[in-house]
């Protein structure tokens, strides 16, 4: 006779947990900025931006990077580090950074 809960059981999967790069696409993303606005945002090279995002690496000093990034994109920093329920601020409130100044004329 077949164990329909085991087969229940094995079938029921944690969910997936995000990583930090995860985090910093999402909010990069959610904010409508390209890699290299967030980047420069940042003072990092593209490259190091990609690094995180892709899971390739991450930054040495992450509690630092994670305070940056909610500096930069109003997301709380806990969020940047996956602590607790923090959420990130709904899209629709939040100002994209300026990121540079434009000259007229």
């Amino acid at each position: 006779m077949t164990d329909v809960l085991g087969d229940v059981k094995q079938a029921r999967r944690p969910a997936p947990t995000l990583s930090f790069g995860d985090y910093v696409r999402i909010a990069r993303r959610e904010l409508r900025m390209s890699q290299g606005e967030l980047a420069a945002a940042l003072s990092i090279k593209t490259p190091t931006l990609s690094a995180w995002e892709s899971g390739r690496n991450v930054p040495d000093d992450l509690p630092r990077v994670a305070s940056d990034l909610e500096r930069v994109t109003g997301f709380a920093r806990q969020w940047f580090l996956g602590w607790g329920d923090v959420v990130p601020p709904a899209t629709s409130d939040t100002e994209v950074p300026s990121i540079g100044t434009a000259s007229s004329g």
